[in-house]
């Protein structure tokens, strides 16, 4: 799996670097970093009090990149295609 987390990663950050269906993109990037939470980083499951407390802060952190990520596929979402940066179209359509 961690070949194939890695490829998902790279490709999801390329896609939005290089505005090559960034939406797209920014939905691989936020599914790996939520997928990710429960299996990495479970803070709760921690005994020592600095080891729980560096993992509840990976967590956050995260949770705030896959927020970052989906703040992104809005943006993306909202421009349709004027986004100056885009090289091709959004993927995903806006239903209007």
């Amino acid at each position: 799996m961690v070949p194939l987390s890695g490829i998902a990663i790279v490709a999801g950050g390329l896609s939005v670097a290089l505005g090559i269906w960034a939406d797209l993109g920014a939905l691989v990037l936020a599914a790996f970093a939520l997928s990710i939470l429960p299996i990495m980083h479970a803070f709760w499951k921690e005994e020592d009090a600095q080891a729980q407390q560096t993992q509840m802060a990976q967590f956050v952190k995260n949770v705030s990149m896959a927020g970052g990520a989906l703040v992104i596929f809005y943006v993306y979402n909202q421009l349709q295609g004027v986004a100056g940066l885009s090289i091709t179209d959004p993927l995903f359509g806006r239903a209007d």
